[in-house]
């Protein structure tokens, strides 16, 4: 790693941590303890959830994987995908740097070339995945939030996740291989390689993003729980339109680690419009950010203490 990433992610960290303590300062920590207590029992059935949100992803890795004619190990395929959450949850522009993590721990297992194409085809499942959840979540926030800004910022989320699956679908499709091993050395051996590759994982991508979309429904589904938690009403309207900020915000905070401060702000932000208290918005978030750094934690080091199969030669599983 170099100095400038090393400085790049501390920065990043700390701005992810002053703006979640500016908000907290802002909304009061005493009024915010009483939310977090209600909040702190449904902590364990909100890190299940979040496992069925990691076992999802993995699956649609997999199904690409399946489609390009390899398969990995169990064993080394769920170690690489529970330290890949570990680097979703701990770090700037996490789910991006996860495919690569899990990318290049599985190589050995499956091929370069089928590797990377199961991270650029997981990269355009997410995004496909959560474009369709943001256009329904879009109408919860127009049901519960009208013309305003909460349902303006939900429907550009929309917009701009469709436009990224598609992009990345194509640029896929559009032998990407090919273009950058003609113009960099480096991409020159693998580009072929990585082009056929994608081409016989591109079936699966439907199937790939279903599975994305299923792991939304499960956040969606904390969002619910936490409702509930807070006492206010769980609905399918309230649980969309809160979920959609939440991934709104998400979106806007990648480049901070776990997104953190940023879902806050924005839930906290748009409470008055949710009819919800702020301390209650802010609970809502740290609850969701507590079961992924629990779910970091725990899977992580269930997958440091598992050891990996050796590692095979390169060629078909």
């Amino acid at each position: 790693m170099t100095r400038g990433a090393v400085i790049g992610r501390a920065i990043a960290a700390l701005a992810a941590v002053g703006l979640l303590v500016a908000i907290v300062r802002a909304v009061g920590v005493g009024a915010t303890l009483p939310s977090l207590a209600r909040v702190a029992p449904w902590l364990p059935l909100l890190g299940a959830l979040e496992a069925g949100v990691v076992a999802f992803d993995a699956i649609a890795l997999a199904a690409l994987y399946r489609a390009a004619g390899r398969t990995a190990p169990a064993r080394p395929f769920w170690r690489a995908v529970f330290l890949a959450n570990v680097v979703a949850a701990g770090l700037p522009l996490g789910r991006l740097l996860s495919e690569g993590w899990k990318a290049v721990r599985l190589a050995p297992r499956v091929g370069g070339p089928v590797a990377a194409a199961g991270a650029v085809g997981s990269q355009a499942a997410v995004l496909l995945g959560n474009a369709a959840i943001a256009l329904v979540s879009l109408a919860g926030v127009a049901l519960r939030c009208g013309a305003t800004w909460p349902t303006l910022a939900v429907g550009g989320l929309a917009l701009v996740m469709s436009a990224a699956g598609l992009a990345v679908a194509l640029a896929g499709r559009a032998r990407l291989g090919r273009w950058l091993g003609a113009r960099f050395t480096i991409a020159r051996a693998q580009g072929p390689a990585f082009d056929d590759a994608f081409a016989a994982a591109t079936p699966a991508l439907g199937v790939a993003a279903a599975w994305e979309t299923a792991a939304r429904l499960l956040q969606i589904a904390q969002v619910a729980t936490l409702l509930h938690a807070l006492g206010h009403p769980a609905g399918a309207v309230d649980a969309l339109a809160a979920h959609g900020l939440v991934l709104t915000g998400a979106a806007l905070g990648d480049a901070l680690p776990g997104q953190l401060g940023a879902t806050d702000a924005l839930l906290a932000l748009a409470a008055v419009r949710l009819d919800l208290a702020a301390p209650d918005a802010l609970a809502l978030t740290l609850g969701l950010h507590g079961a992924q750094l629990g779910l970091a934690l725990v899977g992580g080091a269930a997958a440091l203490a598992l050891s990996d199969d050796p590692a095979p030669h390169e060629g078909p599983a």
